[in-house]
């Protein structure tokens, strides 16, 4: 999925009307269209094992929403202590922060790769009222080298440690929303949340 989300990616050109946008809008829609094509196509995993349901299971919510304001305080709080707060970043980043990220990634990694890795693996263990398995793992580390490894035009790799793991724990809590609330809409609010108050 990633690879074919890669090749897509750089084989449609960008249409000239994106050319004045700063964001890189046309990469998150191309994301969410093959996630969701994906989904709807590969019928191995129901559409509710992907998390495409607007029913949330009981009980769920309040966990989920004291979950992501902690983490959102915490790492707002450390990139903070780090960088200072960098002001207003434009209209268009903010939207673009409030919706395509959480969107595409979540319906990519949280949706079709961890419906695909629990159907392979199963879902043995039980964290916080969440039944989850190797495949919240594996997505939250793929999602951290996603954010923690980079790569320049001579093909030299960059390693950030600390991103890596700050994105890949924060995978793992999006994962565990997922799977705790049987929904992804939980884990791209909080998502687009986490994104959107980070960027001022």
């Amino acid at each position: 999925l990633i690879v074919l989300d890669n090749i897509v990616v750089m084989w449609i050109p960008k249409p000239s009307f994106m050319n004045s946008l700063s964001q890189d809008w046309q990469t998150k829609i191309i994301e969410t269209i093959l996630a969701l094509a994906f989904m709807f196509t590969y019928r191995k995993v129901s559409l509710k094992e992907y998390g495409l349901t607007s029913k949330l299971e009981t009980g769920s919510l309040k966990p989920i929403i004291i979950t992501f304001f902690l983490i959102t305080v915490l790492v707002n709080g450390v990139q903070y202590l780090q960088d200072g707060f960098g002001g207003h970043t434009g209209t268009e980043r903010l939207l673009y922060q409030a919706t395509m990220p959480g969107i595409a990634q979540e319906l990519l990694y949280r949706g079709a790769m961890l419906g695909l890795l629990n159907k392979a693996f199963g879902k043995p263990w039980k964290i916080f009222g969440a039944n989850m398995g190797w495949g919240a793992i594996i997505t939250s580390v793929l999602y951290g080298l996603i954010h923690g490894l980079a790569a320049d035009v001579h093909f030299q790799i960059y390693f950030f440690f600390g991103k890596l793991l700050i994105t890949g724990l924060i995978g793992f809590a999006l994962a565990w929303a997922k799977e705790r609330s049987g929904s992804l809409i939980p884990s791209i609010v909080a998502h687009n949340f986490i994104n959107f108050t980070g960027s001022f």
